[in-house]
């Protein structure tokens, strides 16, 4: 078996990816993501690391131990068994990549995309050397046919010829390994982002209940209402529609009882127009608060609403963000 040129190569991708995954993790500087949240989310969630060691790591020294099997062809059980092991292990994190975080991530991807390469490559060239040695055996049976006729003549074991021959072909599995793991790859990168599947079912719902907000699901606490009420009773106002999701995040962190209570104001009719009263209020963009004469935009935190608006029932301890959003 030659030095596997192509396998260094393709390790030496691989290898760059994992680095770059690593240094991203180790500094915290962000990803060049194309996709919009996945990646990071990705990255930061709990299986991206054993323990303290970033995945992305044992992956970087995989591929370069890789790359140095591939020069040397003593190396070849050893970097075929290496190479199983690393499909094996990207294709049960692709399966965490698309049943369990839901999230896209292009440099996963392309990471098991590789170990995909690198188990059909060193497959493939194990088949052909076993062919090359069996076109060998049979060149020694028929010497051997030719001498027998000779006297003295003692034939060579040649009991593993079959054997040879039926390793001379690619392996089934081994191939159907890879190709599920490309596949798996190919889909792990191209997952639309949480973000968007979100957006798609927050506007379902919308056309359904418009031109009225979609039903707010949480329940109010006694701190909610307390927030509501006092909100109402100091004239404080939330300008928002029934289309923004933002809006519906506002509404939803004051739950379903508070919310009926709070001072939300609709600006806009059912074919999206601007409603007078925001009009002349100068709201520009949605949610927007007024309080005590100020304007504050976008979503507010119960507990920031209820400073601002001098709220003391309650300490803001008592208002816990709720985890789930919209957009």
């Amino acid at each position: 078996m030659q030095a596997l040129w192509p396998v260094g190569a393709v390790a030496g991708l691989g290898a760059a990816d994992c680095a770059y995954l690593t240094y991203s993790k180790v500094t915290q500087v962000p990803l060049a993501c194309p996709v919009e949240g996945g990646c990071t989310e990705v990255l930061n969630s709990s299986y991206a690391s054993i323990g303290p060691v970033p995945l992305s790591a044992l992956g970087l020294v995989a591929y370069l131990a890789v790359a140095v099997l591939s020069v040397s062809p003593q190396n070849k059980d050893l970097l075929y068994w290496l190479c199983l092991t690393m499909a094996l292990s990207s294709l049960g994190l692709t399966g965490i990549l698309i049943f369990v975080l839901q999230a896209p991530c292009p440099y996963c991807a392309a990471s098991a995309f590789v170990s995909a390469m690198l188990l059909t490559l060193v497959e493939t060239r194990r088949a052909r050397d076993a062919a090359r040695e069996a076109r060998q055996v049979t060149v020694v049976q028929t010497n051997e046919g030719v001498a027998s006729m000779l006297p003295g003549f003692e034939p060579s074991a040649t009991a593993m010829t079959q054997a040879v021959a039926e390793e001379a072909e690619p392996r089934r599995a081994v191939l159907g390994l890879s190709a599920v793991l490309a596949l798996g790859a190919l889909r792990g990168g191209t997952l639309p982002s949480r973000r968007l599947q979100n957006a798609w079912a927050y506007f379902t719902l919308v056309e359904q209940y418009k031109p009225n907000h979609p039903p707010v699901l949480s329940n109010s606490s006694k701190a909610e209402m307390a927030l509501a009420r006092h909100l109402r009773k100091i004239g404080a106002a939330c300008y928002s529609t029934w289309w923004c999701p933002h809006c519906q995040e506002q509404r939803e962190s004051f739950g379903k009882e508070a919310v009926e209570v709070a001072p939300f104001i609709e600006c806009s009719s059912k074919s999206r127009q601007q409603l007078p009263v925001c009009r002349d209020a100068d709201i520009e963009s949605y949610p927007t608060w007024i309080i005590d004469g100020k304007k504050y935009l976008g979503g507010r935190d119960l507990s920031d609403l209820a400073e601002k608006s001098g709220f003391t029932e309650y300490p803001a301890e008592a208002f816990k963000p709720r985890d789930d959003k919209l957009l």
